[in-house]
């Protein structure tokens, strides 16, 4: 516990200035649990109270939402909700633009969440004695005398002994490995052991201590140790300072037993050139992409070539959802998709989940955007659209138009019924011409949920017209009149993107 005050007296010491743009308000608690479970907070995180639905999702990518109303100061959180980045400028959180209405609303919500016993805590008064004592006998005398050691905390004052214990307590635990800490900056010692081959590591290496009934194995002690970490030290003298630092993650069984089985596979084997993958330039710029996918847990919502999507698939009706992201290189244009990550727009306006607007480097955001256009094999830029029609074609492509009643569902510009599909006057701006086709063809082989029908597609991946006496009856000549038929009347630019909350 001395430790333990020591540290968060120099935290809170040490910690920059930050006065919230936002006051909290007050707000609908009801509405703000509504507004968690539909716009798309539950892709990152579990939240106390809501319905179990989404917690069963198991998102564990932001933090457990509990006990809140305990923890932080309101305005600090409205503002928090309102722009993650003003607080922390390289944070992974988004901004979900909320209006100041909705941002109290979530606010009064998680502010409700209550840990009365957590509240209830005392910060208790350090132990002087006991810091003094670890300062001498774990720390000054390891390269001095008792005597100097004592002389040396002697010439210190109260206050500089409790930020020196913060400190030496802070590199021993190595609490910067995960946190930015003020004071910790720069190229700081690994904490932990190297891992890269601990599947070749000797087993007389490894220190089991008193616990002989741990199997005396490389998974043995592997299990164990993630389990239960500092059992190694039971029964055995050790100085306070040598004792183990590593905390018990309470991993479950299942999630040991899948890091055991890597750690394992961490051999110090040469492997032969000829057995290793040498990827290509597309295969690179992908897995780059893929990479700050995985940062910004765009997987949480999106299913993206089969992975992730866990949010996507709880929808009831999908549709309502976030889209699987299959092939997102082929289906959209390089250009549109950079922009549209920094000014998103709407697409599906009848959706209440929100595309989020993140807080991308130049550098991430390129590495996105190339990862899914390479990951499609695609050029990076195309050449302009332009409509050639031969005679006869754009007759033919209304007449598919209106007897398909394409304007049944895409309503946006051509009725004020509200809409069940895009506005496709932006399908132009936004998607590949070679896509278009194929999404025509066959809606499904791209979102097996969506509601679009499959016109030309006879159920057996067979193309058949799908109105009968238009272009001698050939199903790619209409389907092209009709994309032509939707370039055309597409306009150049993007819909007004949504505020960012500046």
């Amino acid at each position: 516990m001395t430790e333990v005050n020591a540290m968060a007296e120099y935290i809170h010491r040490t910690s920059r200035d930050y006065k919230p743009f936002q006051k909290y308000g007050g707000g609908n608690a009801t509405t703000g649990k509504e507004l968690i479970e539909t716009v798309g907070c539950v892709g990152c995180h579990m939240v106390e109270g809501i319905d179990e639905k989404w917690n069963k999702l198991n998102q564990k990518k932001g933090t457990y939402l509990t006990g809140l109303g305990s923890k932080v100061d309101p305005d600090w959180l409205v503002s928090w909700l309102k722009k993650p980045s003003h607080y922390q400028e390289d944070t992974v959180m988004p901004s979900f633009r909320l209006s100041d209405t909705e941002a109290n609303d979530i606010a009064a919500y998680l502010l409700s969440l209550k840990n009365e016993q957590f509240a209830d805590l005392q910060f208790p008064e350090i132990n002087k004695k006991l810091r003094d004592e670890i300062l001498v006998s774990d720390y000054f005398s390891a390269f001095e005398t008792i005597t100097a050691a004592k002389q040396k905390l002697e010439r210190m004052s109260d206050d500089a002994r409790t930020m020196e214990l913060a400190k030496k307590s802070i590199n021993k635990y190595g609490c910067y490995s995960c946190h930015n800490i003020n004071g910790f900056e720069g190229d700081l010692p690994q904490i932990g052991p190297e891992l890269t081959k601990e599947g070749s590591k000797p087993v007389e290496q490894f220190g089991f201590g008193q616990q002989h009934q741990v199997p005396h194995t490389r998974q043995g002690w592997l299990t164990q140790h993630l389990k239960s970490p500092r059992i190694w030290d039971v029964g055995v003298p050790k100085p306070f300072k040598d004792l183990n630092k590593m905390p018990n993650f309470y991993l479950t069984n299942e999630e040991i037993e899948s890091m055991v089985l890597v750690l394992l596979g961490q051999v110090g084997d040469k492997i032969p050139a000829s057995g290793l993958k040498n990827l290509n330039a597309n295969e690179k710029y992908f897995e780059e992409g893929m990479r700050v996918a995985n940062r910004y847990n765009c997987y949480g919502c999106h299913k993206i070539d089969g992975i992730g999507g866990k949010l996507a698939e709880a929808f009831e009706d999908q549709n309502f959802g976030p889209p699987y992201l299959t092939k997102e290189g082929l289906r959209v244009k390089t250009d549109w998709l950079y922009d549209f990550l920094q000014n998103v727009h709407p697409i599906r306006s009848y959706v209440k989940v929100r595309m989020p607007t993140f807080n991308f480097t130049h550098e991430e955001l390129n590495n996105l955007v190339m990862g899914f256009t390479a990951g499609a094999g695609q050029a990076t830029f195309a050449a302009p659209d332009r409509v050639v029609w031969e005679p006869g074609e754009k007759e033919a492509a209304q007449k598919i138009w209106n007897e398909l009643a394409c304007t049944t569902c895409h309503t946006g510009g051509f009725t004020k019924d509200d809409p069940q599909a895009p506005d496709l006057h932006y399908a132009k701006k936004r998607l590949r011409p070679e896509f278009m086709d194929a999404w025509i063809a066959n809606p499904q082989s791209f979102l097996p949920y969506t509601s679009m029908p499959a016109f030309w597609d006879d159920g057996n991946g067979k193309l058949i017209p799908a109105v009968e006496g238009v272009l001698d009856n050939d199903p790619k000549r209409q389907i092209q009149a009709v994309r032509k038929l939707v370039q055309e009347f597409g306009y150049d630019t993007n819909p007004k993107p949504f505020p960012k909350n500046e």
